[in-house]
C-alpha cells in the first residue's frame, strides 16, 4: 500500500481490460482523475461508461489491470473498504428515476437521507 499526497489523482485506472465474452468494452484505459474536481463521464451509448464506474467503485473487477481509490486497489479490496468507497460516489445513470411527486432538491435528498445520518 502507497500513502497518496494531496497532488495524486484520487481515481488511477492502469491499463484496465474488461471483456463481456467476445466483446471487448474496455481496452487497456489508463487515466487519472484529479482529487476536488466534479468529474463528468460523457459518450454514446455502449461505449463503457457503465462499466468504468462499476470498476472504480468496485462493482465489477477488470480481466486486467488495476484500479485504485485513494489508496484502496479496488481488486484487493474487502467489501468494509468497497462500501466506504462506494459512500464517497453519487452517480446518475441516462435512464435514472425520479419520484414525480418530489421537487428537484427532495429528488436529489433522497440518497443523503436513506444512507447518511442527515435529518430528513
Amino acid at each position: 500500500m502507497t500513502t497518496s499526497t494531496p497532488d495524486d489523482p484520487i481515481i488511477r485506472l492502469v491499463d484496465v481490460h474488461k471483456r463481456f465474452g467476445d466483446l471487448v468494452v474496455l481496452d487497456g484505459v489508463s487515466m487519472g482523475i484529479p482529487r476536488g474536481l466534479t468529474t463528468v463521464l460523457l459518450g454514446p451509448s455502449g461505449t463503457g461508461k457503465s462499466v468504468l464506474i462499476k470498476h472504480i467503485v468496485g462493482l465489477l473487477e477488470p480481466d486486467a489491470g488495476e484500479v485504485w481509490v485513494d489508496d484502496v486497489e479496488m481488486g484487493r479490496a474487502s467489501m468494509k473498504q468497497r462500501y466506504a468507497v462506494r459512500r464517497r460516489f453519487g452517480m446518475m445513470f441516462q435512464q435514472g428515476a425520479l419520484f414525480s411527486s418530489l421537487t428537484v432538491l427532495e429528488n436529489v435528498s433522497v440518497p443523503l437521507v436513506e444512507h447518511t445520518k442527515l435529518p430528513a
